[in-house]
């Protein structure tokens, strides 16, 4: 865990979709706070799990599509939204679903925000 500003996530997720083939043809429309928020996290799993979102949704748009980029920030907390007029398969949905477990209280698992 580290302090890192969005401008720096902002980088590293731009560079891992624009070096991907499944954005060639596709368009991203970005909404970002306009002031660098600073934030205490990981910022190679933040940026590798939102650029996997934003990769996913290309691979479920057709060419000349564009897909959409949300970040908001509120007083400790920041969100982050990917959106595309594509879907997932039923079949597919599934798959996702099993792989989704709830935390583990136990082993020091939770949702919601870090202290």
């Amino acid at each position: 865990m580290q302090k890192v500003g969005l401008k720096e996530i902002r980088q590293e997720i731009r560079m891992i979709f624009k070096g991907h083939g499944s954005s060639l043809g596709k368009h991203i429309r970005e909404e970002w706070p306009k002031q660098d928020i600073t934030l205490y996290t990981d910022p190679l799993l933040v940026s590798r799990i939102l650029g996997n979102m934003v990769i996913n949704a290309f691979e479920a748009s057709d060419p000349d599509e564009t897909i959409g980029l949300t970040t908001r920030a509120a007083p400790g907390h920041v969100s982050w939204e990917v959106r595309n007029n594509g879907h997932i398969p039923p079949e597919i949905q599934k798959k996702y679903s099993s792989a989704i477990s709830a935390p583990n209280p136990a082993k020091g698992e939770a949702w919601g925000p870090i202290p």
